[in-house]
């Protein structure tokens, strides 16, 4: 049998409308439409618009009997306070000038009426150089005697130490000698005839032999109605627990 291959047409899928999208493109119209209306609105807000002319003849004035308001001036307080405190400022910055000015003058002092300064010669003894020793002096002589006894510790140390590496090098070297010495293999010396081995026979007495005690001798002797008597264990096994 032979398969027969037949001819099928393509799938074309057809559309098919969603909500989403009918939705969807409804809320777009209504927000279009909504800013077109505030659009509206806002330039017809911005337009000039001046108030009518009012109709009719205007309201004649009245006459009256009354005489105009004359303003009069009165004095206040806080002018008043003002004006004391300028002239007070004034006369204080004009006394504090003055004053300036007087401290500025230069007022020389009168001559002193004294006789003029006379030299006389002095009664006290010349001055007589001694010698005298400097603390760096004395700290440098110092200083050189504690160098000294530094460098003699050193010595000291250097020749103490010189002398113990070289008692131990010798206690070293004697020791590496010795240890040859003694690793060196020496053969035992042939032993003479008068030193052979010669067996003697043993002066102790022979062992006798005798029975240990063990206790199987002892429960043997025992009779039966001696002996302990060893417990039944049952046969019964616990119950399971529950």
């Amino acid at each position: 049998m032979v398969p027969v291959l037949g001819q099928h047409d393509l799938v074309e899928p057809e559309p098919f409308p969603l909500a989403t999208e009918e939705r969807g493109e409804k809320h777009r119209h209504e927000e279009e439409l909504r800013l077109a209306e505030q659009l509206r609105q806002e330039e017809e807000a911005r337009k000039f618009k001046a108030q009518p002319i009012p109709v009719g003849t205007p309201k004649a004035v009245r006459p009256t009997s009354r005489e105009p308001i004359v303003v009069q001036e009165f004095p206040l307080m806080t002018e008043m306070r003002g004006a004391e405190h300028q002239s007070e400022l004034h006369a204080r910055l004009e006394a504090e000038e003055e004053m300036e000015q007087m401290q500025h003058q230069f007022k020389a002092r009168p001559k002193p009426r004294v006789n003029p300064f006379q030299l006389q010669p002095s009664n006290k003894p010349l001055t007589e150089v001694a010698e005298f020793e400097l603390n760096t002096d004395r700290r440098k002589t110092e200083r050189q005697r504690f160098e000294e006894m530094l460098a003699a510790k050193e010595t000291s140390a250097q020749a103490a130490m010189q002398e113990r590496k070289r008692i131990e090098h010798e206690k070293e070297v004697a020791e590496i000698a010795r240890i040859r010495r003694e690793s060196v293999f020496h053969a035992q010396p042939i032993l003479r005839p008068s030193h052979q081995f010669q067996l003697a026979p043993s002066g102790a007495p022979l062992t006798v032999p005798a029975s240990p005690n063990l206790h199987t001798k002892s429960r043997a002797v025992r009779s039966p109605q001696q002996a302990p008597k060893t417990p039944r264990r049952s046969s019964m096994r616990p119950p399971p627990p529950r």
